[in-house]
């Protein structure tokens, strides 16, 4: 199993690092937001700091690109438990939230030409359509992972994907 870089720092009490994905060699910092192109084949990982938490964006461009995304969780202080697909993290003292990340979420969007009686295009529409995607949490003796995987297959979708804008929202 490959970790290649720490993704995300949320505070000193846990980071999350990519899991088997390519070398990471271009990132991009704009503003409040990092990107990082090509983590995995096919797919850019963008996070953006917002007042209220980390907004996550997991760009798929084709069909090439895994079904399947792998975040190692290192941390020695927090207890994760999932409640109505959402992941939360609970101080070992006192069992507080210490953070948690909402349930996995994604789309995709396409056009379609509305077309009036006399086959002329009267409207262009633009359809958002959700893809089914879980959360697996599992423990082994290398340590503590987060699995991102999309259940909706491939053949029957239209890319590029959008996948998991999910928000880490801290001491909430």
């Amino acid at each position: 199993m490959k970790i290649r870089a720490t993704l995300l720092s949320v505070n000193r009490d846990l980071n999350m690092q990519f899991v088997n994905n390519n070398n990471i060699s271009n990132t991009e910092v704009i503003n409040n937001a990092i990107t990082y192109y090509n983590v995995y084949n096919a797919t850019d990982i963008k996070f953006e700091v917002k007042p209220y938490g980390i907004r996550k964006y997991i760009t798929v461009h084709n069909n090439t690109a895994p079904r399947n995304f792998t975040f190692k969780i290192v941390t020695n202080v927090l207890n994760a438990t999932f409640k109505e697909k959402s992941l939360i993290f609970n101080t070992t003292i006192g069992n507080l939230r210490s953070f948690f990340i909402d349930r996995p979420y994604g789309y995709y969007t396409y056009t379609i030409n509305d077309t009036d009686t006399n086959g002329g295009v009267s409207r262009i529409l633009t359809i958002t359509r959700t893809i089914d995607l879980e959360y697996e949490l599992r423990r082994d003796e290398t340590g503590l992972y987060l699995d991102l995987n999309v259940k909706t297959p491939y053949e029957d979708v239209v890319f590029p994907l959008t996948i998991d804008p999910s928000v880490l929202s801290v001491n909430t």
